[in-house]
């Protein structure tokens, strides 16, 4: 198991795998497996923190 097999934020390796995302059940957060694959660790964001983000420029 890599570390690309397990949550970004708790390191928890009980992922939910998806095509194109992960999901871990552990901190209710989704990632995609794109930054997974360019970004560092601590430089990825989930997608629900990706919208938050978006929403708080776009109001």
């Amino acid at each position: 198991m890599t570390e690309k097999d397990q949550c970004p934020r708790c390191k928890s390796k009980k992922i939910i795998s998806y095509e194109n995302t992960i999901e871990c059940p552990i901190c209710c957060l989704e990632f995609d497996k794109e930054d997974l694959e360019i970004l560092e660790g601590d430089q990825i964001l989930s997608i629900q923190e990706k919208l938050a983000f978006i929403g708080s420029i776009k109001d």
